[in-house]
């Protein structure tokens, strides 16, 4: 006989609430009217960047329900500041991308004015990455609140601070990065998501399971960290090629063709590998 815990039942409304807040926060936070971009100017470039917005808010929740955690009431204040503590942080981390890893761009005038496809799956790619960087630090058996909050707060940053990292040698690598998505490469801003969700997903199966703030678990993570970027661009620039293109250069396709078959290559392709990263680090 399946058995259903009423308090599950309760959590799973509470975050529908909280995904409801999460769009209403973002109406507040942006220059401009959502709702009449996306379903009167049926803006495609705007729809990809809010759906991987809500996406995030999901991914991100999914941690809440994950750990052995507390039972009744408890619980269920506990998801409710875990929850409200999410939707800070993923907006956090979108205002961190537009200053530290997008700045080079006045995103959202590209996104609505421009319908820039390119920048939306940038943006999107590092929406995602954050987003599991959080559901892996916030899932794990609990301790006391505010103890987990400066935990989860720990490796969240750390998180942010190495996805900035990251997309500078990104664009070392990738030279031409910044002009191909001025030039609305859709291409190029798919390759570049599936990359910062990749580590995202990393970073967040690294964060899991309340890591301590002890010296030696941080240089874990840093060390893991830099050596699971080494070995995704090193995938991606030789490996990919080989395995998914019969030896056809995916970064000319990518930079020079546009051809979105190639960019999907790449940002499944990372994705993918990461997973597979996952279980072997």
């Amino acid at each position: 006989m399946i058995h259903i815990n009423p308090f599950d039942l309760i959590e799973l409304a509470i975050a529908l609430v909280f995904i409801f807040i999460a769009k209403i926060l973002q109406d507040v936070i942006t220059k401009f009217d959502d709702d009449q971009e996306l379903f009167t100017a049926d803006n495609p470039a705007l729809g990809i960047a809010k759906a991987n917005y809500y996406l995030a808010i999901l991914i991100s929740f999914r941690g809440l329900f994950m750990g052995e955690g507390l039972n009744g009431w408890l619980a269920i204040r506990d998801f409710c500041a875990y929850a409200a503590l999410s939707l800070v942080l993923i907006n956090l981390s979108v205002i961190i991308t537009d200053k530290l890893i997008l700045n080079r761009f006045k995103v959202y005038e590209l996104i609505c004015k421009d319908r820039n496809e390119g920048v939306a799956w940038a943006l999107s790619g590092c929406y995602i990455g954050s987003a599991c960087i959080l559901s892996g630090a916030i899932s794990g058996d609990d301790i006391p609140l505010l103890d987990s909050f400066l935990e989860i707060g720990v490796y969240y940053m750390l998180g942010q601070v190495i996805l900035v990292a990251s997309s500078k040698l990104y664009r070392v690598s990738n030279r031409d990065l910044h002009s191909a998505l001025a030039d609305n490469n859709t291409s190029a801003g798919l390759s570049f998501a599936g990359f910062q969700a990749a580590l995202g997903l990393i970073l967040g199966s690294q964060a899991a399971g309340n890591m301590t703030l002890m010296k030696e678990d941080l240089f874990y993570f840093v060390c893991l960290s830099a050596l699971a970027i080494v070995i995704l661009l090193l995938a991606r620039r030789f490996i990919f090629r080989f395995i998914f293109a019969s030896g056809i250069s995916l970064r000319k396709e990518v930079s020079e063709d546009k051809n979105r078959a190639a960019g999907w290559i790449y940002a499944l392709g990372s994705i993918g590998f990461a997973l597979l990263l996952i279980e072997a680090l």
